[in-house]
């Protein structure tokens, strides 16, 4: 039954571009319009992955009443620390607050896994041109400074990526969304 259903399926692939491309008997025939590939609408990242790109939902708004520009933001947190290393992992309840968080105004907080040296969280779309902000905890609240980031999503660049760089004295946040497209603040001690 399946192989059936695989083969119908690849004759009316066949025939409909045949159709598309006219009878072929007078070698005037129009080739067909060319159809989007598999991975259409997507660009390949240096991992490999595919990233979204703008489509209408998301373009540019006219200016005259037309949509604002929505685009993909991403976090991602490195840990570049030698001599003093950070926690992470969420805390048990009841338990001191000293791991590394990350927590975004109207997504909530984030504790990410370092297990690797890097975690990367998607957080999902953010309208083109409006200031947000993230606070960035490299030992918990309780255990060290909270660090207040501006980000504001530009249409430049897809996805949006905030990179944050803990080492062992300072934090460096980088990408197209920070002012600046980097700023840098003390771990204190």
């Amino acid at each position: 039954m399946r192989k059936v259903v695989l083969l119908t399926g690849m004759l009316l692939a066949i025939s409909s571009v045949a159709a598309a491309c006219g009878d072929g008997g007078d070698g005037d025939a129009t080739p067909p319009e060319a159809s989007p590939s598999p991975t259409a609408g997507t660009s390949p990242t240096p991992s490999g992955t595919l990233t979204p790109e703008p489509s209408a939902t998301t373009g540019i708004g006219d200016g005259q009443g037309g949509e604002a520009q929505v685009v993909f933001m991403e976090v991602a947190v490195y840990d570049d620390t030698v001599d003093r290393p950070i926690k992470f992992g969420a805390p048990e309840p009841g338990e001191t607050h000293d791991r590394v968080e990350v927590w975004i105004k109207e997504f909530g907080p984030w504790y990410p896994d370092l297990g690797g040296k890097a975690d990367l969280n998607t957080l999902g779309t953010y309208p083109a041109g409006e200031e947000h902000e993230l606070f960035i905890y490299p030992d918990g609240r309780d255990g060290g400074p909270e660090i207040r980031v501006t980000f504001q999503a530009t249409a430049d660049v897809i996805p949006n990526r905030v990179v944050i760089r803990v080492s062992d004295s300072s934090v460096i946040v980088t990408g197209p969304a920070i002012p600046e497209s980097r700023q840098e603040f003390q771990r204190q001690a």
